[in-house]
């Protein structure tokens, strides 16, 4: 307990000095007593900070040992959340919105570890650059350096702000979970990385340079033909290269600094300081600026990532750029030198790699983390892939490793290179719940999948849930749908609990008109978390969702030995276009779960078995009792043990 021990004593000289901080009153979910509220600031209550979480490490610290962590990988359930939106707050002054901490999500631990998760998963937590930013903050990941914590999440409760106050929270924050007994994931990106990483110093050949003019009117090269989203397989990449409009593009490329002045670089670059704006120098000096990235897929309908580059990891050329480009042209980013899984580096950077290699150790070691997230790992050089992954579980073997995989096909792939689990469609197949043959393909996909698949309404890239799922009941029952799918990994958006409404990003799915979501006069309407400072809606009413998701997790608890391992799945058969139907079977036991997808079109559920218990038929909470033979239940969902 050392970094808890050490915050605790930090805090407790501070209690009774700081300045009154108000808060949702749903963070009490330790019975806080010393605390009061007013007419002016409904469902907020206002704490002494210091003491408040002094209160919270209390409950933490009492709790009994937690018991060892299963090596079952359907049997868990995971906790998503962005740590500077889950607790931004405007604490003092009324829409003054403070950044979310590691310290204020410590305090939260007990409302998320109610919801029955136990294992937390933090979008990127690393210094994020604002060079180039799509709205008031840096994306997380437009990440300026691998090894360096983003500078908001420390707490001012805690002291005027010092790396090493930094870095106890984080410590704090996983040896809390660890009390609690949940493991704690961060996501981490080895693709791209911000515009000015700070890399550019010393290695600025690590990257793709474009004229600064350019970048402007920089847009990935189309390939007239191929449709939206292609994939840029050998054929496709054979067309790219043979595209005249190639030439305009890399046209736009120049040389690294370095190599323009390589006399001059070296004497410029330490006249700026460490924490100057070193890209900016470099675009007025030298009149050239890092890339945008954008999508490897051909013909993405997405504009440019203008805040994020490519690292360059190929320091060669394949055979389709040396056949297009001059020997001395510039290095130009394509699609194959995005994808290099699939398309082998001319020449792999191995000072490049060894640096990301290193990256996940210094997370294992420093802070204690439990798993990891690789965004974008299809697209990393095999070998870097594997000896990124390798290291990792050399360190400790029972590091978890998700993979950004999303469908079934590819799944056996990650299960080779030695991921724990995917993330999976099944948020993607929820929209398309009232399609004729959704049952069919719903179950093919679970079945197919050779790891474990998150199971979730919503994630942190789609429309938010309480927006695109139907009216209040339905998004009720899908939640229990969604806990009791066959060996998947039931996964919680932060906020989605509150029925947060406006969505943190807009990568996956329809996004619709998102500005529009939120009232007119809701200082957070038109705003994403990714981009902007945004605090969630504590205060609202979460139309039961809260409840809803304990009650389904116990549920799944219930029943974990039977819906952990789709072993146990014996019939998944809808009777009908309009219905899903799930039957678990082990050992005499039986679980049933049906769920009529359309109720118009699909009749209620007749029990045609022997007698079962009723555990849930869309009521809250719902009468366990038992049904009988013949008898006939309306819910949307029902949900029957033995």
């Amino acid at each position: 307990m050392g970094a808890l021990k050490d915050v605790r004593e930090r805090l407790a000289g501070r209690v009774g000095v700081l300045e009154p901080h108000w808060i949702p009153a749903r963070w009490n979910g330790v019975g806080y007593q010393k605390c009061r509220t007013c007419d002016e600031r409904p469902g907020e209550i206002c704490v002494d900070p210091a003491d408040f979480v002094i209160a919270n490490l209390d409950w933490i610290e009492s709790r009994p040992e937690p018991a060892p962590w299963s090596g079952t990988m359907g049997s868990h359930a995971v906790y998503s959340l962005l740590p500077r939106c889950l607790t931004a707050w405007d604490h003092r002054e009324k829409d003054l919105v403070e950044s979310g901490t590691f310290l204020k999500t410590i305090a939260l631990l007990p409302w998320i570890r109610s919801l029955g998760v136990d294992a937390l998963y933090l979008l990127p937590v690393f210094d994020h650059s604002e060079r180039y930013r799509k709205g008031g903050l840096g994306s997380p990941y437009a990440v300026r350096d691998f090894f360096a914590l983003a500078r908001e999440l420390h707490d001012p409760v805690l002291g005027d702000w010092n790396p090493e106050l930094l870095d106890l929270g984080f410590r704090a924050l996983v040896e809390a979970c660890h009390r609690l007994g949940m493991r704690v994931l961060l996501d981490f990106v080895f693709r791209t990385c911000a515009r000015d990483n700070v890399l550019i110093r010393e290695h600025p050949d690590w990257f793709y340079w474009i004229d600064r003019g350019a970048q402007g009117a920089f847009r990935p090269v189309k390939v007239e033909g191929l449709p939206h989203n292609a994939p840029p397989t050998p054929e496709n990449l054979k067309r790219l290269y043979e595209t005249a409009a190639i030439d305009v593009y890399a046209a736009q490329f120049r040389h690294d600094p370095r190599a323009i002045d390589p006399h001059g670089y070296a004497a410029f670059v330490a006249r700026v300081p460490k924490e100057g704006d070193l890209l900016g120098a470099i675009e007025e000096r030298y009149g050239v600026t890092t890339a945008p990235a954008y999508s490897d897929v051909l013909n993405d309908i997405q504009p440019p990532w203008t805040d994020v580059t490519y690292l360059r990891l190929d320091l060669g050329r394949n055979a389709l750029a040396e056949k297009r480009f001059a020997k001395d042209a510039p290095p130009v980013i394509l699609n194959d030198g995005m994808k290099l899984s699939a398309i082998p580096p001319g020449a792999l950077n191995e000072g490049l790699c060894a640096l990301l290699k290193d990256i996940i150790p210094h997370y294992q070691q420093t802070y204690g983390i439990d798993g990891a997230r690789i965004d974008m790992g299809h697209a990393l050089p095999r070998e870097l892939h594997a000896e990124i992954l390798r290291r990792a579980r050399a360190i400790d073997p029972d590091f978890l490793l998700w993979s950004e995989v999303f469908h079934a096909s590819d799944s056996p792939r990650a299960a080779a290179d030695g991921f724990d689990m995917i993330s999976g469609t099944i948020w993607e197949g929820f929209l398309k719940r009232r399609e004729v043959d959704y049952d069919r393909r719903f179950l093919r996909d679970l079945r197919d999948d050779a790891l474990p698949p998150m199971s979730a309404l919503e994630t942190p890239d789609t429309q938010r849930a309480a927006v695109s799922l139907g009216d209040r009941q339905e998004r009720l029952d899908l939640v229990v749908v969604s806990a009791l799918l066959p060996g998947v990994w039931p996964m919680i958006d932060g906020g989605m609990e509150i029925g947060e409404r406006e969505p943190m990003n807009l990568g996956l799915g329809e996004s619709g008109d998102w500005r529009a979501i939120l009232p007119e006069g809701d200082p957070m309407r038109g705003k994403l978390a990714f981009f902007d400072t945004y605090r969630l809606h504590w205060t609202q009413d979460d139309d039961g969702m809260r409840d809803q998701i304990a009650m389904a997790m116990a549920l799944r608890k219930d029943c974990i030995d039977l819906v952990g391992d789709k072993a146990n799945l014996a019939m998944g058969d809808g009777k009908g276009e309009y219905r899903t139907r799930l039957r678990y079977e082990k050992e005499g036991r039986t679980v049933v779960v049906d769920w009529r997808r359309d109720t118009e079109k699909a009749k209620p559920y007749v029990h045609d078995g022997p007698c079962m218990t009723l555990r849930y038929d869309g009521a809250f909470p719902t009468a366990v009792r038992t049904v009988e033979r013949g008898e006939r239940l309306q819910g949307r969902v029902v949900v029957l043990t033995n």
